[in-house]
């Protein structure tokens, strides 16, 4: 077995005021919990893995004395699928079993409490997308994105009906959205969100994807009373 030997003691003396040790472990020496109340689906693991993939292992691992995770099993199913050997952990030095259960519990669910402000999110999706880059590798996929735009479409229109403005609503992939549209194939719908996240960079000026298509129409010269036609028809 290949081993690593790094002189973390200058580092560690500043951690034991936090009770907590710095390591770099075999993923083999680490114990995943068994009763570990956090669910992951292939999908989380797959996402966990591709942000390694992208970014590199960033995220440590916390494990108790004995080497059992008390979070981060996702963080070791993604570091393995990508070929890792070693990956860094912290332990904790000052909890005990019953601390480190009622922790692990507490780390999973106060993740899940917090949520995104929605403004915010597209802005900096947007920005991602408008240089190229592949925003899959934040955990949003370009449905995602759109899903997003449509929820905020609604609540700057909500404002201007109520006369208070509630852009800095939050947003989560799972908060439920209504289309009226329907595809004959999933590569359709693929095409069609690509298209809106494309006039969405092309068009970031505009507030809502009515207007940025209407601009794209415009510009592009199409034939509106043919396309509508066409349109009607076709529903």
């Amino acid at each position: 077995m290949m081993v690593i030997s790094l002189d973390l003691t200058e580092l560690n003396q500043q951690l034991s005021e936090f009770g907590l040790e710095a390591l770099f472990l075999p993923v083999e020496e680490l114990k995943p919990y068994d009763n570990n109340p956090n669910n992951h689906t292939e999908e989380s693991y797959s996402s966990i893995a591709q942000s390694i993939e992208a970014y590199g292992f960033k995220s440590v691992i916390l494990v108790d004395n004995d080497n059992e995770i008390i979070y981060g099993h996702g963080r070791l199913v993604g570091a393995i699928r990508n070929g890792l050997k070693f990956v860094p952990v912290l332990r904790a030095l000052n909890l005990s079993k019953l601390q480190a259960q009622a922790f692990r519990i507490a780390d999973n669910y106060t993740a899940k409490k917090s949520d995104f402000n929605l403004v915010r999110l597209v802005s900096e999706l947007d920005s991602l997308v408008s240089e190229g880059f592949d925003i899959q590798h934040t955990g949003f996929n370009l449905i995602d994105l759109e899903s997003a735009r449509l929820k905020l479409d609604d609540l700057l229109s909500d404002s201007q009906d109520t006369d208070s403005p509630s852009t800095q609503g939050s947003y989560s992939p799972e908060d439920p959205i209504t289309y009226n549209l329907t595809f004959r194939t999933e590569a359709d719908q693929e095409d069609w969100f690509t298209f809106l996240a494309y006039i969405a960079g092309r068009y970031p000026e505009q507030p809502n994807i009515s207007s940025r298509i209407c601009t794209f129409i415009e510009e592009t010269d199409l034939n509106t009373e043919c396309l509508c036609r066409d349109l009607s028809e076709d529903i």
